[in-house]
């Protein structure tokens, strides 16, 4: 069985994973958006763009709120 520790851990890890998958899919979907014609407004791209900002800045600090927070869980 595991310890409260290594299922934070896990949780955290695979919670990651899927936060760096929708970031992923943020990105492609900025890089294939046809040259040819306006798919998106201006104002659709500046949401996509702070929300790929608020991505970057969420996995920043992730790593160091997971060790912070699992040195304060007891096994």
């Amino acid at each position: 069985m595991a310890t409260k520790k290594e299922e934070l851990s896990r949780w955290r890890n695979l919670t990651k994973g899927r936060l760096i998958q929708h970031q992923n899919s943020i990105n492609n979907l900025l890089m294939n958006l046809p040259n040819d014609c306006k798919s998106l407004s201006n104002d659709e791209k500046e949401i996509i763009l702070k929300i790929k900002e608020c991505y970057r800045d969420l996995l920043s600090t992730w790593s160091y709120r997971s060790k912070e927070l699992l040195s304060k869980v007891s096994n």
